[in-house]
């Protein structure tokens, strides 16, 4: 099974590459690359509030009662 935090990082890290090219290139192209940028930064998110509900499950069902 794939690591959530290892995509959310992944995720993380893409944005950054988008950008940089996108600096590089037309209009367009820079429009293109901002909106992956933003997708990648929204699945980012997604992916560290799925761990982070994922360990509060876990923690709670841990709990003695």
């Amino acid at each position: 099974m794939p690591n959530p935090l290892y995509r959310a990082e992944r995720c993380r890290d893409l944005p950054e590459d988008h950008r940089t090219t996108a600096l590089c290139a037309s209009t367009e192209m820079l429009n293109h690359y901002s909106r992956i940028a933003e997708h990648h930064s929204t699945l980012a998110e997604a992916e560290e509030l799925d761990v982070l509900a994922c360990l509060q499950a876990l923690a709670a069902s841990t709990v003695p009662t």
